[in-house]
């Protein structure tokens, strides 16, 4: 009966622990899509840990909303953009439609 109890045990934490990395491996994925703000980890895995299949529909429906690096897309600009936050701050500064300013950026050869 100890040895049934043990490898019990032993298998409880093998789960627990397959469990937590696939559960990490979802958020990772998902914060690094910007579908999921990296404030918000703790509550992702806990959610993952609860229920994968769950998760994982949750964040492949959900649009990317924040750019890589954790900052919140600038609404009506594409996902992809090469412009710096300086950039970006000057744009919002000067009131440039984001298109605009990028052809300005090229066309000074910045």
């Amino acid at each position: 009966i100890e040895q049934v109890t043990a490898i019990q045990s032993q298998l409880n934490t093998m789960q627990a622990s397959l469990t937590q990395d696939k559960a990490s491996a979802a958020v990772d994925k998902a914060i690094e899509e910007g579908k999921l703000a990296p404030a918000m980890r703790d509550w992702g895995l806990a959610y993952a840990k609860q229920d994968l299949a769950g998760f994982t529909a949750f964040a492949s429906g959900m649009p990317a909303v924040v750019t890589p690096g954790g900052r919140p897309k600038p609404q009506g600009q594409p996902a992809a953009t090469d412009l710096t936050d300086t950039d970006i701050a000057v744009q919002r500064a000067m009131g440039l439609p984001h298109d605009a300013f990028v052809a300005a950026r090229k066309k000074e050869g910045a």
